[in-house]
């Protein structure tokens, strides 16, 4: 099997640790930008998957490198990864790691001089000596962005800050989750409350701005605003918003996506309720398996592996084995 289609494989069934291998093995004879070519090959790709299924997408590359340079700690960067990190030198790969890491930090040091802190996990940044003097700034950052809200904001602005979006999002799903400071918390409900309450906020108000997410790429808006609609939307807006994150691949849609699956109750009969095998669906998609078969409830299916991954799958294990690995 050619190398970019292992790679692929790997990274489309999250086999994190085989990629790390192979990947090793590849650096034995290639240099990263040989690696960088293989992916930007394989994201050229028709067809990936025998059945047909989608090529290579960019949450998955996103994912993918972001596990195999170590860099989980910063995967609130806003880039394209594949591009971002395209020249990277080292013979080995702990060496690439070591200049991945040292460039992940000037993206989010220039990151933050515009704002941006979606998915900026501070907690696991506090596990990093050298990602603490950033810590500061990403609050601020955070602070200020709901301190700046004019009087009667649109509520494009209020979704469009951290804390704004943390509180609609999980609002509908997770409100005691969403890690807002009280004193931020009753400022940005008070302001939510003269348009409505935070849970219940109807698609019809919850319409996309061209200024809203200011700062972010254009595939970071994509994920947020699919987010918001499947936190917030109706039920045609949800089913869209699931198709749209099934279709980028980011594992950082699933912490919503786990936690609307939670709020059915455990002996919920599966094949009886269409929207949680949707529900089902799109995890699959997302996390590198799909559905077996539907477990006969949900306490069954998040007790027990009911993930069929690819039927490539075979074929990787055996490429992966006349590479001696």
């Amino acid at each position: 099997m050619e190398p970019e289609k292992i790679i692929a494989y790997l990274m489309e069934l999250r086999n994190y640790t085989s990629l790390e291998r192979y990947v090793s093995r590849l650096l034995e004879e290639h240099d990263w930008k040989y690696i960088v070519s293989l992916l930007r090959q394989a994201k050229t790709f028709k067809e990936l998957l025998e059945d047909g299924k989608n090529p290579l997408r960019d949450g998955i590359i996103n994912d993918g490198l972001a596990n195999l340079l170590h860099l989980n700690e910063l995967y609130g960067l806003d880039v394209d990864y594949l591009e971002a990190f395209s020249d990277l030198k080292g013979a080995a790969l702990d060496e690439i790691r070591i200049g991945a890491w040292e460039h992940a930090k000037d993206l989010l040091r220039e990151q933050l001089k515009i704002g941006v802190t979606f998915f900026l996990d501070v907690e696991a940044m506090q596990h990093k000596e050298d990602l603490l003097p950033f810590i500061p700034d990403v609050l601020n950052a955070r602070m200020s962005e709901v301190q700046e809200l004019e009087s009667h904001p649109p509520l494009s602005d209020v979704y469009s800050t951290y804390y704004g979006f943390s509180i609609i999002a999980s609002g509908g799903v997770m409100f005691h989750q969403s890690g807002v400071p009280p004193e931020l918390r009753e400022k940005i409900i008070e302001t939510l409350g003269e348009i409505g309450s935070v849970t219940d906020l109807t698609t019809k108000q919850l319409k996309f701005s061209s200024l809203a997410f200011r700062g972010c790429s254009p595939y970071l808006k994509m994920l947020l605003w699919n987010i918001l609609k499947f936190c917030v939307g109706g039920y045609k807006s949800w089913k869209q918003s699931m198709q749209h994150l099934a279709e980028l691949g980011d594992n950082r849609a699933l912490t919503y996506i786990e936690a609307a699956i939670q709020k059915y109750p455990r002996d919920t009969r599966v094949e009886r309720n269409s929207s949680l095998l949707y529900l089902l669906a799109c995890m699959g998609k997302i996390t590198g398996g799909r559905l077996a078969s539907a477990p006969a409830n949900r306490y069954s299916l998040l007790s027990t592996i009911v993930w069929q991954r690819y039927p490539m799958q075979k074929l990787v294990e055996q490429a992966l084995r006349e590479n001696g690995l």
